[in-house]
């Protein structure tokens, strides 16, 4: 709730989808994300604790080749703007990015990054404007 709160405040327009452990139920998000004309993906675990920590991640899907994708493959077709979507909310935190295998970004047809956030409840409203102030760079980049 805070974390849509803050970013409804700020002008977003945002759908939520819970994270799914389940093949059939994670594609039938995909498919639900993918039919809006949304800019970017995050794939965000936030959760509020004492130690803080943040963790900034693309995909390593490849880019496919050829008309036909494979699922793992659709989100590989926008690797260079989610590597650079990541590089630009890893600087808000001062943060390096990692590079792994991303189930929630399986499918996605748009840019898309994980973050994991841990924080203080004193802390979430500047650790939010920070995500913000990443998102915008790259969103300004893009104009």
């Amino acid at each position: 709730g805070m974390f849509k709160k803050s970013f409804d405040s700020k002008g977003y327009n945002m759908s939520i989808y819970e994270g799914a452990d389940n093949i059939d139920i994670h594609l039938e998000h995909v498919n639900r994300i993918n039919k809006t004309n949304a800019s970017l993906m995050l794939a965000l675990d936030l959760s509020i604790k004492e130690k803080e920590d943040i963790f900034i991640a693309y995909t390593n899907t490849k880019k496919g080749k050829g008309r036909f994708l494979t699922i793992e493959e659709v989100a590989g077709q926008h690797i260079d703007k989610s590597i650079e979507l990541a590089k630009d909310v890893a600087t808000s935190f001062n943060k390096n990015v990692k590079e792994i295998s991303l189930f929630p970004l399986l499918g996605v047809d748009m840019p898309g990054i994980f973050i994991r956030i841990a924080c203080t409840q004193e802390r979430a409203g500047e650790t939010f404007n920070k995500l913000h102030e990443g998102i915008q760079k790259y969103i300004k980049r893009g104009r």
